[in-house]
């Protein structure tokens, strides 16, 4: 699709930044981290008042307590359906998206970032209430909602969304499969880490980075799954990195022109713009983003004790055929 970040630049003056609500979505993430890989290892009473404030957070960025949701369906008629969604696989940006884009004013923040849930009303009730978006639209001329959540490769999500908002705006971003799932692996460790299981007989069978891809390698081109995850939807971490059959089937059920794919690489090397570019996308007005200094980066493992450079020439010879597919559908060769 065409780029059309710069749109309205010689028109009204764009909206100045929030610093406040910029916090609010950093703080989400940094709570989100602490919760997932420092939590489990605190001292008890910084367990339990974080637990308490956990409960009564204005937004979250992931696991939004079940009272909460069961609370706001009480008025879920009331409640907005989603009219955009950023998607992707884990470890591909869908937080560090959501701090640039959720900054814009017009985007009245959903209860979650990820929005998760087996029925529309347990969707419904995490999205903001009509009366909540009738200021903001009285000020801005519009007023949306949206969530960003890691789906890829779930192939239900296309068809869920479109039976909620058959207008949905998507936007995708794709991450490099090599760096994606190496990046995968590592969330893996540390998550394993942070509750104890890394060292379980169930988890500590399971091959290390090398010895695991080479495996997966070799039973994905037979036709099988990879091994388990504690995250991301799906078998194992190469095959969360396969994009092309997701989007095929998203290009067939959604309108294609309401999709914009975007590459990893472009929005971390310039957010603003490529925030910009889905502002636009999203037909919202002008505004200029900060950029976010809490992005969800994946820590480094520890003493990680193979060679890097040979698992990647593995993994850029696995997924080549898989990348040419998916460069045919979107008509751009990333040069991955």
């Amino acid at each position: 699709m065409t780029d059309r970040g710069d749109r309205g630049a010689a028109g009204p003056q764009p909206i100045p930044p929030d610093p406040e609500r910029v916090e609010r979505l950093e703080r989400a993430t940094e709570s989100f981290r602490w919760k997932r890989l420092e939590k489990p290892h605190a001292p008890w009473h910084r367990r339990v008042a974080f637990s308490i404030a956990d409960q009564f957070r204005e937004y979250y960025m992931h696991e939004v307590p079940p009272w909460r949701v069961a609370l706001r369906q009480i008025n879920v008629r009331d409640r907005v359906i989603p009219t955009f969604a950023c998607i992707g696989a884990i470890r591909s940006g869908t937080s560090a998206l959501s701090q640039h884009v959720f900054q814009h004013p017009c985007i009245v923040l959903p209860l979650a970032k990820e929005v998760h849930g087996f029925r529309h009303a347990d969707i419904l009730s995490q999205m903001p209430t009509h009366r909540q978006l009738e200021p903001i639209r009285r000020k801005h001329g519009v007023a949306v909602t949206g969530y960003s959540t890691p789906v890829i490769p779930l192939l239900v999500w296309p068809f869920a969304a479109r039976a909620m908002n058959p207008s949905l705006r998507t936007v995708v971003i794709l991450r490099d499969p090599v760096e994606r799932t190496i990046s995968h692996w590592q969330w893996e460790h540390h998550k394993l880490v942070s509750v104890g299981l890394a060292d379980d007989p169930f988890w500590a069978c399971i091959p290390k980075l090398p010895e695991r891809v080479r495996i997966e390698i070799e039973v994905l081109r037979g036709g099988g799954v990879g091994f388990p995850t504690v995250s991301g939807q799906g078998g194992g971490i190469l095959e969360q990195s396969i994009y092309a059959p997701f989007l095929k089937v998203l290009f067939d059920v959604m309108n294609r022109e309401r999709i914009l794919v975007l590459n990893a690489r472009d929005f971390y090397a310039d957010p603003i713009r490529i925030a910009k570019q889905i502002y636009a996308f999203l037909e919202l007005p002008p505004f200029e983003p900060i950029e976010s200094r809490e992005k969800n980066a994946t820590p480094p493992v520890p003493g990680l004790d193979c060679d890097l450079d040979a698992v990647r020439a593995s993994l850029r010879d696995f997924f080549k055929p898989h990348n040419d597919a998916l460069f045919e559908l979107i008509g751009t060769d990333w040069g991955w």
